[in-house]
Protein backbone atom coordinates (compact mmCIF):
# COMPACT_ATOMS: atom_id res chain seq x y z
CA UNK A 1 0.00 0.00 0.00
CA UNK A 2 1.12 3.43 -0.84
CA UNK A 3 1.50 6.18 1.80
CA UNK A 4 -1.04 8.35 1.08
CA UNK A 5 1.03 11.82 -0.12
CA UNK A 6 2.75 9.39 -2.99
CA UNK A 7 1.76 8.30 -6.01
CA UNK A 8 2.66 5.49 -7.83
CA UNK A 9 6.23 5.74 -8.03
CA UNK A 10 8.97 6.67 -5.06
CA UNK A 11 8.51 10.37 -6.42
CA UNK A 12 6.62 12.51 -3.63
CA UNK A 13 3.61 14.38 -4.90
CA UNK A 14 5.03 18.57 -5.78
CA UNK A 15 2.36 20.25 -2.73
CA UNK A 16 3.79 18.05 -0.12
CA UNK A 17 7.03 20.17 -0.23
CA UNK A 18 4.34 22.42 2.01
CA UNK A 19 4.92 23.19 5.47
CA UNK A 20 2.33 20.93 6.38
CA UNK A 21 4.06 18.18 4.49
CA UNK A 22 7.36 18.60 5.17
CA UNK A 23 6.54 18.25 8.80
CA UNK A 24 4.76 14.91 7.65
CA UNK A 25 7.82 13.76 5.76
CA UNK A 26 10.40 14.28 8.82
CA UNK A 27 8.02 12.21 11.20
CA UNK A 28 8.64 8.67 11.50
CA UNK A 29 5.85 7.50 9.14
CA UNK A 30 8.14 7.81 6.26
CA UNK A 31 9.84 4.70 7.45
CA UNK A 32 7.92 1.78 6.54
CA UNK A 33 7.49 2.71 3.10
CA UNK A 34 11.69 2.79 2.64
CA UNK A 35 11.86 6.48 1.19
CA UNK A 36 15.55 7.81 1.95
CA UNK A 37 15.23 11.65 0.49
CA UNK A 38 12.68 13.87 -1.13
CA UNK A 39 13.56 15.25 -4.63
CA UNK A 40 11.37 18.16 -5.82
CA UNK A 41 11.98 21.17 -8.48
CA UNK A 42 11.60 24.61 -8.24
CA UNK A 43 10.92 27.56 -11.01
CA UNK A 44 14.25 29.32 -10.84
CA UNK A 45 12.95 32.47 -11.10
CA UNK A 46 10.95 31.51 -7.78
CA UNK A 47 13.89 32.78 -5.23
CA UNK A 48 11.39 32.86 -2.33
CA UNK A 49 10.17 29.53 -2.23
CA UNK A 50 13.87 28.59 -3.08
CA UNK A 51 15.66 30.06 -0.06
CA UNK A 52 12.47 28.89 2.06
CA UNK A 53 13.45 24.80 0.84
CA UNK A 54 16.95 26.02 1.18
CA UNK A 55 16.43 27.06 4.85
CA UNK A 56 14.83 23.62 5.48
CA UNK A 57 17.56 21.81 4.88
CA UNK A 58 17.55 21.00 1.09
CA UNK A 59 19.98 21.49 -1.47
CA UNK A 60 20.67 22.38 -5.07
CA UNK A 61 21.35 19.20 -7.28
CA UNK A 62 21.27 20.94 -10.43
CA UNK A 63 19.20 23.16 -13.07
CA UNK A 64 17.51 22.41 -16.19
CA UNK A 65 17.93 25.20 -18.63
CA UNK A 66 14.61 26.48 -20.36
CA UNK A 67 13.05 23.38 -18.66
CA UNK A 68 9.81 24.96 -18.92
CA UNK A 69 7.59 27.36 -21.35
CA UNK A 70 5.16 29.46 -19.71
CA UNK A 71 3.22 32.24 -21.66
CA UNK A 72 5.85 31.89 -24.39
CA UNK A 73 8.95 32.49 -21.99
CA UNK A 74 11.45 29.80 -21.03
CA UNK A 75 11.76 29.13 -17.47
CA UNK A 76 14.56 27.34 -16.09
CA UNK A 77 13.65 24.32 -13.56
CA UNK A 78 16.17 23.75 -9.86
CA UNK A 79 16.22 20.67 -8.80
CA UNK A 80 16.28 20.40 -4.74
CA UNK A 81 16.53 16.90 -2.59
CA UNK A 82 16.69 16.49 1.22
CA UNK A 83 18.13 13.65 3.12
CA UNK A 84 15.51 12.13 5.36
CA UNK A 85 17.23 10.82 8.57
CA UNK A 86 16.72 7.53 9.92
Amino acid sequence: MSPPWARGSPRLCAGEASARGWRRLRSPPHAPWGYEKVLTELRADNLESLSYHLSLGFAVVGTARRHARLHGRDIDVVFIEHFLEG
